[in-house]
C-alpha cells in the first residue's frame, strides 16, 4: 500500500491531471506541512504522509468493492483524481465545489431546492444544514456496504455545495452514523470508529460554523444492545475535540454532553445536547442556564438526537426527562426558537406549553418512521430520493421555520410564536 501511495505522489507530481492540487517535495517518509491543526489525523501534531495515509488506505483497500465505493468526482471508478481529492481534503486546502460533484440523477433536485430555499431567506435568515440519522456501515463489515454508504457520500458532497452557494449559520448533524451487523455477525468495536473516520473526513469538506452530537447507535452500534459501542467520552476523543478546541464551540462543563456555539451574525445562541439518550439529569442545571446565558435581544435553539418518542396523530408523547426540560426552558423567557431533534426517522412537530420540537427524517437509507403527514418515506437508490437534507431556513421577523428539503420527504412550514398565528401550526407543501 505504501508503495502504491508513493507512486500516486510521484506520479501526481508530472501529469496535468494533478497540477491544481499543491504540490510538495518529499524528503523522507514523515514531512512537516504548515497548518492549524486542521488535518492533523493521527494526534501527532503535524500533517504527514501517515495522516494521508489513514484516508488513501480507506480509498485503495483490499476490497473488491473500492471502485464504487469511494468514486469521489463520479467518473466510474477511483483513480488519481479521486485520491488528490481527499488528500487536498487532508491537508486542509479547499477544495472546488465542482470538484466534488455529483450524480446526475441529483442535479435537478439541487437546482430545485435551491431556488426554493432563496425564495423564503432574507439577509436576517438563519440558515442550518441539517442531516440526521445517516446510519452507513463500514467497508469490511458485509452488512448492505454500498447500498448504505453511497447515499451518504452523494449527501455529504451535496451539502457542500448547498454551504458554498447559501452560506449557512451553522452545519448540524444529529447522531446515529453507525450501522453494523451484531457481535455474532463479526461486528468490532473499531468498525464504529472506523465509520467515523469518514464522517470527520466529509466534516472537514465545510468551512461553515460546524458540530455535531452523539446518537444512540454509537452508544450502541446495531441501537438494540446486540452491539458494540463508545462511551461518550471516546466519541468526543474522536469527533468534537477538536471543534471545541479551536473556539468555534464552547463546552459547558466537564461531561461532553453539552455545548453551545454564539452565532453572531444570527444573534442566535445554537445549543448542543450530546448524550445519546434522554438521561439529562447531570446537565439540566447548566442546560437552563445556557439557555438564560443566551445574550440580550438574542434566540436560543437547542439540538439533539432526541426530540419525542413517537406521534399518535391525536397527542405527542414525550420522554418524561424533555417535558421537564423543556417547561424549564419556557420559564426563562429567553426567545427560544425550538428544540431540533430526530432519532423517530419521520418529519414530526410537537408543541408542548408553546415550547416547539421538530424532528427530521433520516438522511440515510435505513428504515423510516411514520411522519405526521401520515407517510413512511423509503429510499430509493440510484433517485434524488436516495438519501435526504433539512435546510432550516429561520425568519425571526415572521415567527416561522421553513424546513427545505433535498431528497427524500417534503418541505414544512412551522410556527414558533405567535408572529405568524398559533403556535406549532404545521404547513406542508411539495
Amino acid at each position: 500500500m505504501k508503495a502504491l501511495f508513493f507512486f500516486v505522489l510521484f506520479f501526481c507530481s508530472n501529469q496535468a491531471i494533478c497540477q491544481v492540487a499543491p504540490q510538495y517535495s518529499i524528503s523522507s517518509v514523515d514531512f512537516d506541512i504548515e497548518t492549524n491543526m486542521f488535518g492533523d489525523v493521527n494526534g501527532d501534531n503535524k500533517v504527514n504522509v501517515s495522516d494521508i495515509m489513514l484516508i488513501v488506505n480507506h480509498i485503495l483497500s483490499d476490497s473488491p468493492d473500492y471502485e464504487n465505493l469511494m468514486d469521489i468526482n463520479n467518473d466510474g471508478s477511483v483513480n488519481i483524481s479521486d485520491i488528490m481529492i481527499d488528500v487536498r481534503i487532508i491537508l486542509g486546502e479547499n477544495v472546488n465545489k465542482y470538484e466534488i460533484t455529483y450524480p446526475d440523477y441529483l442535479k435537478e433536485e439541487y437546482e430545485k431546492t435551491l431556488e426554493d430555499v432563496r425564495q423564503v431567506m432574507d439577509d436576517s435568515s438563519i440558515v442550518v444544514l441539517y442531516a440526521t440519522d445517516l446510519h452507513f456501515s463500514y467497508k469490511g463489515s458485509g452488512y448492505a456496504e454500498k447500498a448504505l454508504f453511497n447515499p451518504i457520500k452523494n449527501m455529504f458532497q451535496t451539502m457542500k455545495r448547498f454551504e458554498m452557494d447559501l452560506h449557512p449559520n451553522l452545519i448540524f448533524l444529529g447522531g446515529d452514523y453507525i450501522q453494523l451487523p451484531t457481535v455474532s455477525e463479526g461486528q468490532t468495536k473499531e468498525m464504529g470508529f472506523r465509520v467515523l473516520d469518514y464522517v470527520n473526513l466529509w466534516l472537514n469538506l465545510f468551512d461553515s460554523p460546524k458540530f455535531l452530537v452523539i446518537g444512540n447507535h454509537e452508544i450502541n452500534y446495531t441501537g438494540n444492545n446486540t452491539g458494540y459501542g463508545m462511551t461518550i467520552d471516546e466519541f468526543y476523543e474522536y469527533t468534537q475535540k477538536d471543534i471545541v478546541e479551536s473556539g468555534i464551540v464552547n463546552e459547558v462543563g466537564y461531561t461532553h454532553k453539552l455545548f453551545y456555539y454564539d452565532d453572531e451574525k444570527g444573534k442566535t445562541r445554537h445549543i448542543f445536547v450530546s448524550t445519546g439518550s434522554v438521561d439529562y439529569n447531570d446537565i439540566v442545571g447548566e442546560l437552563v442556564e445556557t439557555v438564560k446565558g443566551t445574550p440580550e435581544g438574542w434566540s436560543a435553539i437547542a439540538y439533539n438526537h432526541y426530540v419525542g418518542r413517537d406521534y399518535n396523530f391525536g397527542e405527542p408523547v414525550f420522554y418524561n426527562p424533555l417535558i421537564n426540560v423543556m417547561r424549564k426552558i419556557k420559564e426563562t423567557n429567553v426567545d427560544f426558537i425550538g428544540w431540533m431533534g430526530a432519532h423517530n426517522h419521520a418529519d414530526v412537530c410537537y408543541v408542548l406549553d408553546g415550547n416547539v420540537g421538530i424532528s427530521c427524517l433520516q438522511s440515510g437509507a435505513w428504515t423510516p418512521g411514520m411522519s405526521q403527514d401520515g407517510v413512511k418515506y423509503n429510499h430509493v437508490a440510484k433517485t434524488s430520493s436516495e438519501s435526504a437534507i433539512t435546510i432550516f431556513v429561520i425568519r425571526k421577523d415572521l415567527g416561522k421555520i421553513y424546513l427545505k428539503r433535498w431528497g427524500l420527504g417534503r418541505d414544512r412550514e412551522v410556527n414558533y410564536n405567535s408572529h405568524s398565528g398559533s403556535v406549532g401550526l404545521v404547513s406542508w407543501s411539495d
